[in-house]
């Protein structure tokens, strides 16, 4: 018998892969290569781990607050030796549309909870899926990795999952590779100082998915922590429905940390104030409803049938005066709903 071609072994590998992302819901991939050290360099280097200490109060680094050119390194290293773009590929049907979250630098893998350990799914989206990258040394359990249970991706619940009697897996990445988790596996949250990169694809809306099974550095990269103490994610409430119109659809921003140490707040009475000064702005917006501020990246609903699309992937490199009218006329649309029609202009004066 022949020797089998090489590009017979890479297509039998992807193969044993896909089979184990497919069964148990995570895979790790090994790299092709090793990461040049001069890539780890300018990686450290653009989040100035040589001046900054790591006893600060950042756990994560999001590329959204950089230049362009570190958020093309930071995907360049994620992608590094791994050829991501056939991954994604084989595990969705569609890659012209998918939404891409990060890449986010993880300086503390698990939030500030106390000892006691939290479930969480790896992403938001339970059709999304989340990828891991370790910077410059392996990660373990020892550096606060989080443990993952195995082919639970498909378990809706928490109490069912305590019911599957499914245990919780120690794993381990090295240097060398890549781990891919489905966004619906359960994991289970340990505190630690491991340093990772994440990057997140999904279909729809992460803002629409977010919920107390969240990783917490996901929702305040994308400006929705307050949804981490929801029980239900917005996305299972029927906007149509009584239930989604007594919601407390909050568009005010939340505090985020930057690299570079500097806080964005805001608010919701200047939201209203920048509404005020902006009435024909808000106006159009809710007439032609586009995407001025390229902030609705949901595939799947139509921005008229369903103001939820306006949720949740906040960039902070975009006029934010155009955010805060864009989200004053998401709610306005939301309330037209259930109450007697009014103009922008009642709206704001009565909000």
């Amino acid at each position: 018998m022949d020797a089998p071609l090489f590009s017979e072994l890479l297509e039998e590998d992807s193969v044993t892969d896909m089979v184990n992302m497919e069964e148990y819901g995570y895979c790790l991939y090994t790299s092709a290569q090793g990461t040049e050290e001069s890539l780890l360099q300018d990686i450290e280097d653009s989040v100035g781990f040589h001046v900054q200490p790591r006893t600060t109060s950042t756990t994560y680094f999001d590329s959204a607050d950089r230049p362009k050119n570190v958020k093309e390194l930071w995907k360049s290293f994620i992608n590094y030796g791994i050829n991501l773009p056939v991954i994604l590929l084989s595990l969705f049907e569609d890659t012209s549309t998918l939404q891409r979250q990060g890449p986010i630098i993880v300086s503390e893998i698990g939030s500030a909870l106390g000892a006691t350990a939290a479930l969480r799914r790896s992403h938001p989206c339970r059709d999304g899926i989340s990828v891991w990258r370790p910077i410059r040394k392996g990660v373990g359990p020892e550096d606060g990795l989080f443990k993952v249970y195995p082919k639970s991706h498909r378990i809706e619940s928490e109490q069912q999952l305590r019911e599957s009697d499914i245990c919780a897996d120690v794993i381990r990445i090295r240097a060398d590779q890549v781990l891919i988790t489905h966004g619906g596996l359960w994991i289970e949250e340990r505190r630690g100082a491991g340093l990772l990169m994440w990057m997140g694809f999904s279909e729809e809306c992460v803002g629409l998915h977010i919920d107390m099974h969240s990783l917490p550095f996901i929702a305040l990269a994308c400006g929705a922590s307050h949804f981490l103490s929801r029980h239900r994610a917005l996305s299972k409430i029927e906007w149509e429905t009584a239930e989604f119109a007594q919601v407390d659809i909050s568009f005010t921003p939340q505090e985020r940390h930057t690299g570079s140490g500097n806080d964005r707040t805001e608010t919701a009475e200047s939201v209203l104030i920048r509404a005020q000064e902006g009435l024909e702005e808000v106006q159009k917006f809710i007439t032609e409803l586009g995407d001025p501020t390229k902030l609705i990246l949901s595939a799947d609903y139509g921005s008229v049938e369903d103001p939820r699309t306006a949720f949740l992937t906040v960039g902070r490199d975009l006029d934010p005066r155009k955010w805060f009218l864009r989200a004053v006329s998401i709610r306005y649309l939301v309330k037209r709903y259930w109450r007697a029609q009014k103009s922008i202009r009642d709206f704001v004066d009565e909000e």
